[in-house]
């Protein structure tokens, strides 16, 4: 194979889909050689049993099931190690659990079936072995997240700091604590 090239097989259920993706990788990615084509788990292992690809373009949601995919993809890894690259596939847009679990089972990256579909240079990026793959529509949900997740950090910091507390408050609420009343307080010495 000369170089540059590399071997993929494409995993996906709906035969639409899965026409439409080997269309995309024959026009716009012409370094990638399409070696087979599975609709399930079970047509996708006999490709790998009968020729190794260089990536796997895989679907999560096999045969109406979300979990198919993940579990390909951990088996992928657990088989294979880091000698096959697996970019994930799929229309799973809301089930951000799902695509935690995809790249914890070894995933190297996430394109969504939405607005900018696959490109070149995501395959490309995941063949050269980037970890952590995504097209935008993936990113914009990641950055939202991330906006999110620090603003409530900044305000669990900020709620934490403005309860800190000076040593006149430390021994207030230390005699509140052994009984006494905020009128005992006043009259001691000190406070």
């Amino acid at each position: 194979m000369e170089a540059g090239k590399f071997k993929v097989i494409i995993v996906e259920d709906v035969k639409l889909e899965l026409k439409g993706t080997t269309e995309i990788f024959r026009h716009e990615i012409p370094n990638a050689e399409v070696i087979g084509t599975a609709m399930t788990e079970k047509e996708f292992w006999l490709l790998m049993e009968a020729q190794l690809p260089d990536m796997v373009l895989l679907d999560l949601g096999l045969g109406g099931s979300t979990t198919i995919g993940v579990d390909v993809c951990r088996n992928i890894r657990k088989r294979y190690k880091d000698n096959i690259r697996v970019l994930i596939f799929t229309g799973e847009i809301l089930n951000e659990k799902l695509w935690v679990d995809a790249l914890e089972a070894g995933a190297d990256g996430i394109i969504l079936k939405t607005g900018e579909l696959l490109t070149k240079t995501d395959v490309q990026a995941a063949m050269d072995g980037k970890k952590f793959v995504f097209n935008y529509p993936i990113l914009e949900k990641i950055v939202g997240r991330f906006k999110k997740a620090v603003v409530n950090d900044a305000k669990r910091q900020e709620a934490a700091i403005s309860y800190d507390i000076d040593e006149y408050d430390e021994r207030f609420l230390r005699h509140l604590a052994l009984g006494y009343t905020k009128e005992m307080i006043a009259g001691l010495k000190g406070m």
